[in-house]
């Protein structure tokens, strides 16, 4: 199997890796396997075993990590970062205003990807076709 491959299986039996730990999974499989020249099995098994050491951490979290003083720093500038997300995940030019999302994986878009896709952004174009091709 390839990471193409890997990458559509997820994607059918849990939806669009283009955010969220989906995203993170495969992008660590793709990374380990060009950085160490590993076999997709090896590179999967490696990966999944990172998303499990992060999750057992944040599990470990107890209520004085999460305290309110704590996390409404955090909030800010979280709230500041989506407010001010100018780099666009379709070219990946920062300084413009990206105000569309891909309504397919959510992809924050500037006005010229978005128009050049019909509102998707290129990679769910890209599926799309590979899809209809394959149909």
């Amino acid at each position: 199997m390839t990471l193409d491959e890997f990458k559509r299986m997820v994607e059918a039996d849990f939806g669009p890796t283009a955010a969220g730990m989906l995203s993170e999974l495969v992008e660590t499989v793709g990374n380990l396997m060009a950085n160490s020249k590993t076999d997709l099995s090896s590179a999967v098994y490696n990966a999944a075993q990172e998303m499990r050491d992060t999750l057992a951490d944040l599990q470990r979290l107890g209520d004085d990590d999460l305290a309110d003083e704590d996390t409404a720093e955090f909030d800010e500038e979280l709230d500041d970062e989506i407010e001010g997300d100018d780099c666009c995940d379709g070219c990946l030019t920062s300084g413009r205003a990206c105000s569309q999302t891909c309504p397919a994986c959510g992809a924050v878009l500037c006005a010229d990807c978005a128009a050049e896709n019909e509102g998707r952004c290129a990679a769910c174009v890209s599926n799309a076709e590979e899809e209809e091709g394959a149909g």
